[in-house]
């Protein structure tokens, strides 16, 4: 799908090295060297919902993408659902819709696959993540709590 100059095609198991490159443009923060990531990415990969994972490029170059993982049957979901494990935009392409187009696309393609529920995460400091994934219909629906070991 091309539109706006900006092109968003399934993702590949080859496409995993430009992930890389995506989230050194979009996040700050680096815990993790650039092969620890791809090691992470390739495991969250094998179990993809992959017909919904989608990458961006624009002029060529890959700008972002979305990675959204199978869940198990669960007492919660009782059917089919998905993760979306992560979305992430170049930074000089955040706030243009790259972001909102990548999600639409993947919550429309697990539907077309018959999942009946999506859940995503956000840190609770992130209010760009947020009202992003509440414009496209995703709810508040837990709190995660969590503590250092």
């Amino acid at each position: 799908m091309k539109t706006g100059g900006l092109s968003i095609r399934v993702m590949r198991m080859r496409d995993l090295p430009m992930l890389v490159r995506i989230m050194e443009m979009a996040f700050t923060s680096k815990r993790l060297t650039a092969g620890e990531q791809l090691a992470n990415l390739k495991r969250v990969y094998a179990t993809a919902a992959r017909s919904a994972c989608f990458i961006a490029h624009a002029e060529g170059e890959p700008v972002g993408f979305v990675l959204t993982q199978k869940n198990d049957a669960n007492w919660h979901a009782p059917t089919p659902s998905a993760h979306v494990r992560l979305l992430a935009v170049a930074k000089d392409f955040q706030g243009r819709g790259v972001g909102t187009r990548l999600l639409r696309m993947s919550l429309l393609a697990l539907k077309k696959a018959g999942y009946s529920e999506a859940s995503v995460n956000a840190r609770l400091d992130n209010a760009k993540a947020i009202a992003l994934y509440e414009r496209v219909g995703f709810e508040r629906d837990a709190l995660k709590f969590i503590t250092n070991l």
